[in-house]
């Protein structure tokens, strides 16, 4: 009994602090608002730009869309290639002088429609065409690495692994938020985006719709709209927003269950283990319990006798449990999002829990035990 309880600490402890990690990881904003989107996936190298212009135009004009965009690859979908750059008018000395940053090509209407908020500057128009000079919107995280403490709005940076050997300038003309990169728990990587209208190399390019309704209802149209356009073009996935950030946490929400659910079991065994021991333990003291009765004990001492019984063999778990849980958590460290994998708390609350579990478990025998007729206990052997 004492092994089964401090399992239990053990495993209830770790299942407290996987779910409350877990609770914690869905409350953190991902920098945009995924709900009502829908998300379809396309491949394609030749006329990408008319061709997506061409399906985001009609599916703007289909009823139940508030927004339409595309963009080369969504956030928290693993799917994001990047490039170094250097930033203009600063010495290069090397390599520490490099900027990373995810390299996305944006319909112009994309960031409304995922809901990135613009902090700085604007977004792209119909003016930023092919015979334009290549402008690019950026993230937070970007400007804060290119550019700390200073306005990045008009400022150039040149992407190529050596200056020497960079392209031309790409001119800043707006800020807007950090998103987050390939999960909730990761900081936001720095990004730069291009206009589709000034072309950009993608291996492809994901629509996003977002609506008044259930997205699902928009995937007939959306098909049918492609189809009408080029009878060749596949579509590769087809997903929602909502879904894409649930697939980033699903590791976590497995571990969380997982642990749920050896918790659960170890639990059980340890409450059926106990009620069998102290059931067991006044079967074998029957005559003696009616000795005491037969002497005068009151029936409430008989219950306190066989409950101090069962909660002295869970205090003994508990601790060994708890110490157990002490050394258990700092494995747990890096499974876990914004929690102290020792949390008092939660080690109060499952302490608290097993000893209500240990209550029950020694009631029964024990009201059991103080029911039984003195004469009949005197007898039995």
């Amino acid at each position: 009994v004492i092994f089964e309880v401090a399992v239990s600490v053990v495993l209830l402890a770790g299942a407290g602090v996987l779910t409350k990690s877990f609770v914690r990881l869905t409350a953190v904003n991902p920098g945009f608002r995924p709900e009502s989107v829908l998300t379809v996936r396309i491949q394609r190298q030749s006329y990408q730009q008319q061709f997506c212009s061409q399906v985001l135009d009609r599916a703007a004009a289909m009823p139940g869309v508030l927004a339409a965009g595309a963009a080369s690859n969504l956030p928290m979908t693993g799917q994001d290639w990047g490039q170094n750059l250097t930033v203009e008018g600063r010495p290069f000395r090397g390599d520490q002088d490099y900027v990373w940053a995810c390299h996305r090509v944006a319909s112009l209407d994309y960031f409304r429609t995922i809901g990135m908020r613009l902090l700085k500057g604007r977004l792209f128009s119909a003016a930023d065409t092919r015979d334009r000079p290549t402008v690019a919107v950026i993230n937070e995280a970007f400007a804060k690495k290119a550019w700390p403490n200073e306005d990045p709005l008009g400022k150039r940076f040149r992407i190529g692994d050596y200056p020497e050997h960079a392209g031309d300038p790409v001119a800043v003309i707006g800020v807007v938020s950090d998103a987050k990169y390939l999960g909730l728990a990761d900081e936001p990587f720095p990004e730069m985006f291009f206009s589709m209208n000034q072309g950009g190399a993608t291996n492809g390019m994901t629509f996003v719709f977002r609506t008044a309704q259930d997205p699902h209802a928009l995937v007939g149209g959306v098909r049918d709209i492609i189809r009408a356009i080029d009878p060749n073009q596949p579509i590769a996935k087809v997903s929602t927003l909502e879904t894409v950030v649930a697939e980033s946490v699903a590791p976590q929400r497995l571990t969380m269950l997982l642990g749920g659910i050896f918790a659960a079991l170890a639990l059980v065994l340890a409450g059926t283990g106990l009620y069998g021991v102290i059931s067991y333990s006044v079967a074998q003291r029957t005559h003696e319990i009616g000795v005491r009765m037969a002497l005068g004990a009151p029936h409430n001492r008989v219950i306190r006798l066989v409950v101090a019984q069962g909660l002295g063999l869970t205090l003994v778990g508990l601790a060994v449990g708890l110490a157990a849980a002490l050394a258990f958590g700092q494995l747990l460290a890096g499974l876990v999002f914004d929690v102290n994998p020792r949390d008092p708390a939660i080690f109060a609350a499952v302490s608290f829990v097993l000893a209500l579990i240990a209550l029950a478990a020694s009631y029964l025998p024990a009201r059991r035990a103080a029911e039984t007729d003195p004469l009949s206990a005197l007898r039995h052997h």
